[in-house]
């Protein structure tokens, strides 16, 4: 797939409908801190990295995504998406990475406890 990834002057801030996030060579999770669009998915993988990685939000430049060994983007309806590829330019090793497939499993326990919880909770109310 393709798709546009907005940058100004090599600052990247986001696609046009997902968050966008590296992965650097010292498994630290960066995304944009500025210029990006809050989003709540944006928000559960950051708390997801910080558990199990040094994560945070900066600048992110596209010599940083050349250097970086995964990429991927987040949004509601994708989840997490590994990114293997910037302008013809292999991410990483061109695979998706362990960092994002981890953050993925976490999100979607996440989303499963929240699930279970809410049909606990509209049992009760019965």
């Amino acid at each position: 797939a393709a798709d546009v990834l907005y940058h100004q002057q090599g600052v990247v801030s986001e696609f046009p409908r997902s968050n966008f996030f590296i992965v650097t060579k010292d498994n630290k999770v960066v995304t944009p801190a500025s210029g990006v669009l809050a989003g709540i998915t944006r928000k559960h993988v950051l708390s997801l990295a910080a558990r199990d990685f040094q994560a945070e939000e900066g600048v992110v430049t596209l010599e940083d995504i050349f250097q970086a060994k995964e990429a991927f983007l987040t949004s509601t309806t994708k989840r997490i998406v590994p990114i293997v590829k910037v302008d013809h330019k292999v991410i990483g090793n061109g695979n998706p990475g362990e960092v994002s497939r981890a953050l993925l499993d976490g999100l979607l326990k996440m989303e499963r406890e929240d699930r279970e919880a809410q049909a606990h909770q509209s049992f009760y109310k019965l």
